[in-house]
């Protein structure tokens, strides 16, 4: 639900001053008639793609019947106008499902979406499939954390637990071959990977409590700490035969997921000693992004969703008063406005949605992972919160919320939209990428963040409509 900001134009105006920033601006304009869109979603549409995507992720999580040698784990991708392979005893089957790349932070996140919706209807087949998907994770990818070295002779033989030294409480999810078969690559653990995973774990614990030991999940977080640098910012992965923490191939989301999965421990943490701890590293983490973007033009800074969600469950934590507050939720007004601010509202109106504002391509996971964070915004930028585009010559001032509000109005209908209901193939829930290279691909991920974006749609906005 929309709550009531608590933070002043006063304090931010302040805080900009104290700090040599562009002082935002708040001089009065001709708002965007966000009714203009005219594309409220109906409970019965929202209901209706919740329930096809939920259904469609619960298929292609393989059950011990379908697959035995891989229970828990997702079709990862699959085409509209090809039949939706379900049995993995077929050896022609099998083999062309492991010849497949296998990503686990997608994996993670089909569990966090996936209890999302578990938690609208409490469907004990959604469950089974959280937790068969989590014991996939458990079995072959959770594990503890060598002592890093350079060793050559096992740097392709380790397998989760095997190596004897370990550095202690931490642990992390690592890509081995008894996640991906044919993996070239020597063994990792990403910031991502931990993150994700923390996230759908204390999802799942909100479930059922009980499922996981607190220190379990600690230990994950602890790993999230012990990846944080002085300044703030993340090394992207742990490499335990190569010398251990490494930054190459930094993802652009993995601070944000990571921020995220601690805000979401903070709520079941038993311990004000942690959840202190869990807050200061991503506030940390959040002031070193601010500060990384502070100079960029608008148009510069990346589209970090993950940021913005987590901004949204970390704000409400810290004191409105404080200066570390004021300088994240800038940095978030900053990061909204940019997904926001490259595109007329006529032109958006033409293309009925779809999104090319804010992807370039009309491709329905990236918009859906942006409509996450726009959404995410809405619940703590100010709703007269202005800000003149860099690209304005004229210098005229944008109402940041109501831009924001005509774009999520607009993203959401295309996504419901795009979604599959043929069920010929026993495709249907599936949500295709749209792009033009393969219009027909449905990878787990495109499902998973539209339907987080119309869950977080319907609780929101659609919330907030209801109560007003």
């Amino acid at each position: 639900m929309i709550v009531q900001r608590q933070f002043h134009a006063t304090l931010l105006v302040l805080a900009a001053v104290v700090l040599g920033l562009p002082t935002p601006h708040f001089a009065v304009e001709a708002s965007i008639d966000v009714e203009d869109a005219n594309v409220d979603l109906s409970q019965d549409q929202i209901d209706i793609f919740i329930e096809e995507a939920t259904s469609y992720l619960v298929r292609v999580c393989h059950t011990k019947e379908q697959d035995p040698d891989h229970e828990g784990k997702f079709t990862y991708i699959a085409y509209l106008d090809e039949e939706l392979p379900l049995d993995f005893t077929d050896e022609e089957v099998a083999e062309e499902d492991l010849d497949q790349t296998y990503n686990l932070l997608r994996h993670s996140g089909t569990i966090y979406s996936l209890c999302l919706s578990y938690k609208r209807t409490a469907d004990p087949k959604v469950l089974k499939a959280i937790e068969r998907s989590m014991e996939f994770v458990q079995d072959r990818a959770l594990g503890p954390v060598p002592v890093a070295s350079h060793d050559d002779d096992e740097r392709y033989e380790y397998d989760v637990g095997e190596k004897p030294s370990y550095l202690p409480d931490l642990l992390a999810v690592w890509e081995t071959k008894r996640v991906v078969p044919n993996l070239s690559n020597p063994p990792k653990a990403e910031l991502g990977g931990a993150g994700l995973t923390l996230l759908a774990m204390v999802n799942l614990e909100q479930i059922l409590p009980g499922t996981f030991e607190l220190t379990d999940l600690r230990k994950l977080a602890n790993f999230i700490q012990f990846m944080q640098k002085a300044d703030g910012s993340f090394y992207s992965q742990y490499l335990p035969f190569d010398g251990g923490k490494d930054n190459h191939n930094p993802s652009l989301f993995y601070p944000g997921e990571a921020c995220l999965a601690l805000l979401y421990l903070v709520s079941i943490e038993t311990d004000e000693h942690y959840k202190a701890q869990w807050i200061q590293t991503a506030t940390r983490a959040l002031l070193y992004l601010e500060r990384y973007r502070r100079d960029m033009e608008i148009n510069e800074i990346e589209p970090d969703h993950w940021a913005l969600i987590a901004t949204s469950k970390l704000l409400p934590l810290l004191n409105p008063e404080g200066s570390d507050y004021g300088l994240i939720y800038r940095h978030g007004v900053r990061v909204a406005a940019r997904m926001v601010l490259g595109i007329s509202k006529e032109t958006l109106l033409e293309d009925d949605g779809c999104q090319t504002c804010t992807t370039g391509d009309g491709n329905t996971c990236a918009t859906a992972a942006r409509l996450e964070g726009l959404i995410a915004a809405l619940t703590f930028i100010d709703e007269d919160e202005l800000i003149i585009p860099e690209t304005d010559r004229r210098g005229r001032e944008v109402n940041v919320y109501d831009r924001v509000l005509f774009f999520v109005r607009l993203g959401v209908q295309f996504l419901v939209e795009s979604q599959e209901h043929d069920t010929s193939n026993n495709m249907q829930g599936g949500v295709p990428a749209k792009t033009e290279e393969d219009p027909n691909e449905v990878r787990i991920d495109y499902v998973q963040h539209s339907m987080s974006a119309i869950i977080m749609y319907e609780m929101t906005v659609i919330s907030e409509s209801e109560s007003s």
